[in-house]
C-alpha cells in the first residue's frame, strides 16, 4: 500500500509541475506526504519490534541489557526479605 500512497505523491508532483494552480493537488500533497512519513515511523517500529522478539527468542541480548536487570532482582530479593521482617515485628 506504500507503494500506491509513493506513486501517488510522484503524480501530483507531477501535475503541480504542470498546473501549479491545481486546487485538488495542492490540497492532497501534503496528506499524501504525512501518510508516507506516518508509514516509515510505523514500519520503523514494527522493525525494532521485531529485532527485541528476536533477541528474546534466540537468547542474546546485549550485556548493558542484562545488568539493570540483574541488579534489580537482587534489589527484589533484599526488599522481600525486609517486607517479611517488617510483617514479623507487627
Amino acid at each position: 500500500m506504500n507503494g500506491n500512497y509513493s506513486l501517488a505523491k510522484n503524480l501530483c508532483q507531477m501535475i503541480l509541475i504542470y498546473e501549479p494552480e491545481n486546487t485538488e493537488a495542492k490540497q492532497f500533497f501534503p496528506l499524501l506526504e504525512e501518510k508516507l512519513l506516518m508509514a516509515e515511523g510505523a514500519q520503523k517500529l514494527a522493525e525494532g519490534e521485531s529485532e527485541d522478539d528476536e533477541e528474546t527468542i534466540d537468547g542474546s541480548s546485549d550485556g548493558n541489557k542484562e545488568s539493570p536487570s540483574c541488579s534489580n532482582s537482587s534489589d527484589e530479593e533484599s526488599e522481600g526479605s525486609s517486607d517479611s521482617d517488617d510483617s514479623e515485628k507487627n
